[in-house]
């Protein structure tokens, strides 16, 4: 990698639109060419379209990830002459930086007398905020391919010991195990908006119903291959009825009201 490269850092299921990543390669991006900028580690927000286990669901928050960091910016890549060296948490040398150079915090009056700020890490890159949001509210420049799993005991083993973890989350229903995954379940049973209880203090995200077609947001190409989108949908509606006929649903007394029938995939 060399220090004109542009490092990208974000989870496996999280990528920048093939279009967004051309224009970083092709265009002149005057905060990429301007390496004092190296003082903050994220310059422009992506905004991410979130995708719940399947393409007809589609979370109508917008995301924040994955980011991206010139190679000049980059410890290992960057010149390193005369810059700040950061203190860390672990014996000076390792882990998170601390108070005054450069996280949440800002940087001591000491830094900020040096003009060269210190090269960034990954673990620093994601722990640090403050990214100018998108000027064009529906300007997807990311996807995020969120819980694409094909079984829900491996959904279940993630919220149970990942990043997060609670062995609780891998109790009860789905909607239970995360608010995420209650956007899942609404899109396979077909429920509005208007089903979330605001009251129970929880987050629940809202799903981008208004434009069930999305003819309007840039989807990713193999989303439009219609046979495929059918049978994902199939199939995850399968794994949250099954899922549900053991721990039950938290929309158990309205889909019971509901006349509406699944139909689970067929298999070859």
């Amino acid at each position: 990698m060399s220090r004109r490269d542009i490092g990208i850092v974000g989870d496996l299921d999280e990528v920048f639109t093939r279009d967004f990543l051309l224009a970083l390669q092709s265009c002149e991006y005057p905060r990429l060419t301007n390496e004092t900028y190296c003082k903050d580690p994220k310059w422009v927000g992506s905004k991410t379209l979130v995708f719940e286990s399947m393409p007809t669901c589609i979370n109508a928050k917008r995301w924040f990830h994955p980011d991206f960091i010139t190679g000049e910016c980059i410890e290992g890549v960057g010149d390193p002459t005369g810059r700040v060296v950061p203190v860390r948490h672990f014996q000076r040398e390792w882990g998170g930086r601390v108070q005054g150079y450069g996280t949440a915090g800002g940087y001591s009056d000491a830094v900020k007398t040096v003009e060269r700020y210190p090269l960034w890490n990954t673990q620093d890159f994601r722990n640090v905020g403050g990214a100018i949001p998108q000027p064009h509210p529906e300007q997807v420049t990311a996807y995020h391919f969120h819980n694409f799993f094909n079984d829900l005991a491996t959904t279940r083993h993630k919220y149970m010991s990942y990043g997060h973890g609670s062995t609780e989350k891998g109790k009860g229903t789905l909607s239970n195990m995360a608010e995420d995954f209650d956007l899942t379940v609404r899109c396979v049973h077909d429920l509005p908006n208007s089903v979330i209880n605001v009251s129970e203090g929880k987050t629940w995200p809202y799903r981008e119903e208004q434009r069930k077609d999305n003819d309007d947001l840039p989807i990713p190409i193999y989303f439009q291959n219609k046979s495929y989108v059918k049978e994902r949908h199939a199939f995850v509606t399968h794994l949250v009825v099954e899922d549900e006929a053991t721990h039950g649903s938290k929309y158990q007394k309205l889909l019971l009201s509901s006349t509406k029938k699944h139909t689970p995939p067929t298999r070859n």
